[in-house]
């Protein structure tokens, strides 16, 4: 028997029949080893996956949501664009790592609470570091403590590794 796991939800008002309603269901819980033998498993991801570019490029060509042509420069791109990890989620992840995994950093008690104010910001995508200190911070801190898997560490070394270039900032640089 497969493992199962309690899906808690709230559908927003607006959301028909169920709107305003809270609903619960158990379902299969995820298993990547075993989801990737089911048959069509490659179909459901390849169909997720553009069905995630699809919005991605709808995004860009709207201007919504911060989405720019660089989220496509490849499936890592991809993918830490289409998850979304909130402050909170990023807050708490801060909360419960072991710092002096970061071995390489001389004064974590003084770089620490920058990461507690700067690092949430990344949950919209906004990166407030230069491109030298995202890369150092990607690689000798977030590295350093993250679990092994770890989603948010993963979203957080993509995001701040990743350039985020948009051609509305190129034409920006011609004024």
């Amino acid at each position: 028997m497969t493992n199962r796991v309690t899906i808690t939800f709230r559908i927003r008002d607006k959301g028909g029949p169920s709107g305003g309603k809270t609903v619960t269901r158990d379902a299969p819980a995820f298993d990547l080893e075993s989801f990737m033998k089911t048959p069509n498993a490659e179909a459901f991801i390849k169909k997720a996956y553009f069905a995630s570019v699809k919005k991605i490029v709808r995004e860009i060509e709207e201007k919504k949501n911060g989405s720019v042509s660089s989220d496509l420069d490849s499936t890592e791109s991809v993918i830490a664009r289409s998850l979304a990890f909130t402050k909170d989620d990023i807050s708490e992840w801060i909360k419960t790592r072991d710092w002096e995994c970061a071995s390489q950093v001389k004064d974590m008690t003084n770089l620490l609470p920058h990461l507690v104010k700067d690092l949430p910001t990344l949950a919209s995508r906004r990166n407030p570091f230069s491109p030298e200190v995202a890369a150092t911070l990607a690689d000798k801190v977030i590295a350093a403590v993250a679990d092994d898997p770890d989603a948010i560490a993963d979203f957080l070394f993509t995001t701040l590794t990743t350039s985020r270039t948009s051609s509305d900032d190129d034409l920006l640089l011609t004024l």
